[in-house]
């Protein structure tokens, strides 16, 4: 069976981890399930809703190990700021008079 990551950090949406009792794994912020390196752990990531992009709860280990698992070739789905994660520029509200931008990912 295939493991699959669930990306539980602050603004990530709850209740999700739970849904449908899928087999996810909690992936903490620092890019760990139960103390080992997701990456070589998972064979995908789930990077939740919620206002993570607002909040910066991306680590520096944690973006590391996202880029290591792409690099590898894994899945990883991003829903709604999960996908905005991903991004390296992106526009957090219709309003908003200029696009928040960040570091450019290196994918």
């Amino acid at each position: 069976m295939k493991k699959i990551g669930f990306l539980y950090v602050k603004g990530a949406l709850p209740a999700f981890e739970d849904f449908g009792h899928l087999p996810t794994h909690i992936v903490r912020s620092n890019g760990t399930i139960n103390g080992f390196k997701m990456h070589k752990e998972l064979d995908g990531l789930i990077i939740p809703g919620g206002s993570i992009v607002e909040s910066q709860s991306i680590s520096c280990d944690l973006e590391r190990e996202i880029h290591k698992m792409n690099a590898d070739g894994k899945f990883i789905f991003g829903m709604c700021s999960g996908f905005q994660v991903l991004a390296n520029q992106t526009d957090i509200g219709r309003k908003s008079p200029c696009p928040v931008e960040k570091r450019a990912w290196a994918f």
